[in-house]
């Protein structure tokens, strides 16, 4: 798995202008960015565990196992990780705007899974959103949804 780990954030710096991002690289983006938002406030619950798990098949149309999978290799980046904007990089090369909001919800969802919103999670998401170029308006948008399915 590491030697996994190691090929996939290797091969982020050798993309393809012609060929793209591969649907794995934006995944394993994406899903370290979730885990950002789980493990911003230094606990994490079960209950953000599984909302993270949930939001990458959401997300991505992916199976449990490929969504346990993605944050098993995204818990690991996390403790190497140096900046966000390695990520976020990513995500806006795709410039799939839908994606970056689903993104920005499912941190919301996370943050709010364990019904106890830390401002810490606050700061990391509207950090993400800024560096994900989304509008205030989606930002808060964003997160009425997220707390009207966790209230």
């Amino acid at each position: 798995m590491i030697d996994k780990l190691k090929k996939f954030f290797d091969s982020l710096g050798e993309v393809n202008a012609n060929e793209g991002l591969s649907d794995e690289q934006i995944q394993h983006a994406a899903a370290v960015l979730l885990v950002e938002a789980m493990m911003a406030d230094h606990h994490v619950a079960e209950s953000e565990i599984q909302q993270l798990i949930l939001s990458l098949q959401d997300i991505f149309s992916i199976s449990v196992e490929h969504s346990q999978s993605l944050m098993s290799l995204a818990r690991e980046k996390h403790n190497e990780l140096v900046s966000l904007q390695e990520m976020t990089r990513i995500i806006n090369a795709t410039k799939d705007q839908e994606l970056k909001k689903n993104i920005i919800f499912a941190m919301w969802c996370i943050a709010l899974a364990d019904e106890n919103k830390d401002k810490y999670e606050e700061h990391l998401i509207r950090k993400v959103a800024e560096l994900l170029y989304i509008s205030h308006a989606d930002f808060i948008q964003a997160r009425l949804k997220a707390e009207k399915r966790y209230t």
